[in-house]
This record gives C-alpha cells, sequence and structure tokens, in this order.
C-alpha cells in the first residue's frame, strides 16, 4: 500500500499496488471520493530509468478506467 498526500486537504489518499511490470515499474491505484458522493479513479506509476533516474506519473480516470488523464510526471535524480 501506498499513502501519498492528498492535495489541498492535508490528509492522505491510500493507493493498493496494483502491478509490477517486466521493466520494474511499479503501478498503484486507489479511488478518490468527491463531497458528492461520486468517485474516479487515481493511479500512480513509478518506473526506474535506465540512466539511474525514476519517473512518476499520476493520472486519474473519470470514467472506469476506459480512459486515463495525466495530471503529474515527475522525474527524481539521486542525489550524489
Amino acid at each position: 500500500m501506498l499513502q501519498v498526500p492528498k492535495e489541498g486537504t492535508g490528509g492522505t489518499k491510500e493507493k493498493t499496488l496494483i502491478e509490477e511490470l517486466d521493466n520494474g515499474a511499479v503501478v498503484f491505484q486507489g479511488e478518490i471520493m468527491n463531497p458528492n458522493g461520486t468517485s474516479y479513479l487515481d493511479r500512480t506509476t513509478l518506473t526506474p530509468l535506465p540512466d539511474g533516474r525514476v519517473r512518476h506519473v499520476i493520472e486519474t480516470s473519470r470514467d472506469d478506467g476506459k480512459t486515463w488523464t495525466v495530471g503529474f510526471e515527475a522525474f527524481y535524480v539521486r542525489k550524489k
């Protein structure tokens, strides 16, 4: 399980590991509840790159995973 800060709330959102890919990437997914009682899917993929960096992508789906929209992308580099 992955817990990450939930934007603007000071709380956290929980995501469960759903897939480990052959390239070393891991995919976590959770569900975000809206104040009106509806929800949407929230997915994070962490991918190790050959140059030592890690790519971090957060996507959301409002149609039960049929389509995904990237909301965040970052690349992490180790400190030397």
